[in-house]
């Protein structure tokens, strides 16, 4: 059996690291080595990973001063033992065969891969289903299609092969520097794509905790986070077209337009929504009518959804407007990236 390292970064997260710890101890592939990374907390979070280290012999507690999450999950991947590395947020859950799906599609891969993505269930703090996040089948060369929009949605959906990890040079904490936290995961899966190929592994198997005081929930700090990788991979990659550079702005223009109107910012949703307008008007506007209607939908849904970990990984349970949104982009894609080339065919 192959052994992962399974890396959770903490800071501050006693309310949800028990049932984040839960859901990977539960993992139906039990080689796992367990490596949470205290982050400096000044809540419970230390007392609930010791915890669990005493329960299981596969957990093992790290402690730094407070540092971000990606020197967190840097220190993390430099203690792992393992060949393969999945990284998991101390806010989100797995299905138990999480790690078996992962496993399976790199060992079926045609070609060794960089890293293996699945697909992931919106919950909200109680573990109920808010939606289904979509299910994007790129692989192999996925650098065109991530460059435009992040279809792996979450830190805690892949499965990273340690060795590209550390080719890269890991998690890049000068986002923490430039006080520009949040796309630290996007700016890996970039990275690595640029250099190997990618799989994907079908299935609900991630349940990314939405809460009002997440990262992710910040449009504008959110946006600058992006706008710094996309930043970073401009000066890495000079080759990369301009228009698929204005996709990938607009799409991530209305991603902070979404994000704005949850937390019900609607004078930050107008500026959004117009800069993507501006970048990519029919893009734009199919996305805002294609959400506009997703939003009706839900208005007439029932409020609370089933639990997490009562779903099907395999079944779909809310409308799939991201797939909608997602054929309706691949042929723009495909049209703006032909000038890339990559190390993987």
């Amino acid at each position: 059996m192959t052994q992962v390292s399974v890396i959770l970064p903490a800071f501050n997260a006693a309310d949800t690291l028990d049932r984040t710890l839960s859901s990977v101890r539960a993992q139906l592939h039990e080689d796992l080595e367990i490596i949470i990374v205290d982050d400096g907390s000044t809540d419970g979070t230390p007392d609930v990973a010791r915890r669990h280290a005493g329960q299981d012999t596969r957990v093992r507690v790290l402690s730094q001063a407070n540092s971000g999450v990606a020197s967190a999950r840097n220190n993390g991947i430099a203690a792992a033992t393992s060949t393969w590395v999945a990284p998991i947020d101390a806010d989100d859950v797995w299905h138990p065969r999480t790690i078996d799906r992962l496993l399976k599609a790199a060992d079926t891969a045609p070609v060794p891969v960089a890293f293996v993505y699945t697909w992931s269930r919106r919950i909200d703090a109680d573990d109920h289903l808010i939606d289904d996040l979509g299910q994007p089948r790129y692989a192999r060369n996925v650098l065109p299609a991530l460059l435009a929009l992040n279809f792996i949605r979450n830190a805690s959906a892949t499965l990273l092969n340690r060795e590209q990890v550390l080719r890269v040079g890991g998690y890049d904490t000068a986002f923490q520097a430039a006080h520009a936290q949040g796309a630290e995961d996007i700016d890996l899966y970039l990275r690595l794509a640029r250099i190997g190929s990618v799989a994907v592994a079908p299935g609900y198997h991630v349940g990314y905790r939405e809460t009002t005081n997440s990262m992710s929930r910040s449009a504008e700090r959110m946006r600058n986070s992006i706008e710094f990788a996309l930043e970073k991979a401009e000066k890495d990659n000079p080759d990369l077209p301009a228009r698929l550079l204005a996709l990938s702005r607009a799409n991530y223009d209305l991603y902070a337009a979404g994000l704005s109107f949850a937390a019900r910012r609607y004078g930050d949703l107008l500026r959004f929504a117009a800069r993507a307008i501006r970048r990519a008007p029919l893009l734009a506007l199919t996305h805002l009518a294609v959400f506009g209607a997703y939003l009706t939908l839900e208005s007439l849904r029932a409020r609370t959804g089933p639990r997490f970990d009562t779903l099907d990984p395999d079944k779909a349970y809310t409308w799939p407007v991201f797939d909608r949104f997602l054929s309706f982009q691949n042929w723009r894609i495909r049209r703006a990236a032909r000038p890339i080339k990559v190390a993987v065919a």
